[in-house]
């Protein structure tokens, strides 16, 4: 169904409104109205899905079935790439349109995706929140399932990379700033790793870890192998390169992290610590707290706190604007037992 077949059909409905939008920053919406009815779809952006929040308002005469799949249809043969999901997002619908929407994509045989195991929704980013329903055809969901075992490859070679000092590996936001993207340091460079399909074909990415950054490698994949193949080839062309940087110039990216996450002065903590380690071993420490799912957290009471490093605490004075390391474990533990409170009793 074409666009003028589209609203032909829909105007026959009743409906007068039919606005469609596409922004590079926004995105593509299509919206449909008519006296306080609404069939809108906003699209969410994905390397490996098209995703589109669906959103209803209004009488339920003026939203039947094949008014829907009739916008459905004309979404879909525009976008035939990768696999295409609709999105529903009940807490922000009434009970009622969410029952007669789901019960409208089971009538016409589509698959609820959060039926997929948890471990491939969390991969793909589609979660198990029971307030979201997202669904699609037979045939797409099966490409869903294979797009997951092609990220748990990279996941696989990221996770066989952690126990190196210098290697971290996260596919969470905080790290890797978008759902797309896995993030990877290797020897003191950050990069992003991706999947993407285009024009069918599937790529691995890669892109530094900058604002605006563009991609620096570039794989066609043609089987779940490759990934693996290519990226260790380049974890180790990186580790080489870095490794010969590295003495003369050390990456701080972890250590500036834990100073920021545990308001630390950055340049007093450094003088302070580079008394007992070098940079390079700043970098390592910091690396293994940002590891540790179970890292103690700061302590803090009125102006006064510590924060763990290795086995050393930094204690901080606001008030006094002062900063110190401390190593002596008597001293350690008259000051955690002079701040513990009730969290920590």
């Amino acid at each position: 169904m074409n666009k003028e077949e589209l609203e032909k059909q829909l105007k026959k409905s009743g409906w007068e409104d039919f606005v469609e939008k596409e922004s590079k920053f926004t995105g593509y919406s299509l919206c449909i109205r008519s006296n306080g009815s609404k069939i809108a779809f906003y699209s969410q952006r994905s390397h490996l899905v098209h995703i589109f929040l669906l959103d209803l308002e209004g009488a339920r005469n003026k939203i039947t079935k094949n008014d829907l799949f009739a916008i459905i249809d004309y979404l879909k043969k525009q976008r035939t790439d990768k696999p295409v999901i609709f999105k529903i997002q009940k807490k922000y619908m009434t009970a009622f349109w969410s029952q007669v929407i789901e019960n409208y994509f089971s009538a016409e045989g589509y698959e609820n995706v959060n039926t997929l195991p948890s471990k491939i929704n969390q991969i793909i980013y589609l979660g198990n929140n029971p307030d979201v329903a997202c669904y699609t055809t037979k045939k797409e969901l099966k490409e869903l399932k294979d797009h997951a075992e092609y990220l748990f490859e990279i996941e696989r070679v990221g996770k066989e990379n952690e126990k190196k000092p210098l290697f971290f590996y996260s596919h969470e936001p905080e790290y890797a700033g978008s759902i797309n993207h896995f993030f990877f340091s290797i020897e003191g460079y950050q990069c992003l790793v991706s999947l993407k399909v285009e024009n069918k074909l599937l790529k691995l990415l890669i892109a530094e870890k900058k604002v605006n950054a563009s991609i620096v490698k570039e794989w066609d994949i043609h089987k779940k192998e490759d990934i693996g193949k290519y990226l260790k080839e380049y974890i180790k062309q990186i580790e080489k390169k870095r490794r010969i940087r590295n003495i003369y110039e050390m990456s701080t990216y972890f250590f500036e992290k834990y100073c920021a996450e545990n308001s630390i002065y950055e340049w007093d903590a450094r003088e302070e610590l580079l008394r007992y380690y070098t940079v390079k071993e700043l970098e390592e420490i910091s690396i293994n707290i940002c590891k540790n799912k179970n890292k103690r957290k700061t302590i803090q009471k009125e102006d006064k706190k510590i924060s763990f490093f290795d086995d050393k605490i930094i204690f901080t004075d606001m008030k006094k604007s002062e900063l110190k390391v401390i190593v002596d474990q008597e001293e350690i533990n008259q000051h955690m037992k002079e701040m513990r409170n009730d969290e920590y009793e």
